[in-house]
């Protein structure tokens, strides 16, 4: 696989799908840091919704170039 040079921020549908069935508040402290990845043009960013504590690993997303590739406790209910 050859490497692509363009920058591909997180946004539309991508975006979209790994914010559904978040709170308000967890959409909104999740699109505070995409936005501020993507001013800044950077690749490669974890979104921390809630930090981990003791035993738990927290809640979050990995970014690579656009794509979600490792995420942790998104599908709680």
């Amino acid at each position: 696989m050859m490497w692509n040079e363009n920058y591909h921020p997180l946004d539309g549908e991508r975006l979209k799908d790994i914010l559904d069935g978040m709170t308000d508040e967890e959409k909104r402290i999740a699109r505070d840091q995409v936005e501020a990845a993507t001013v800044a043009k950077i690749r490669n960013y974890r979104v921390t919704i809630v930090p981990p504590e003791g035993d738990y690993k927290g809640m979050y997303f990995d970014v690579e170039n656009g794509q979600i590739v490792g995420s942790s406790d998104l599908g709680r209910k």
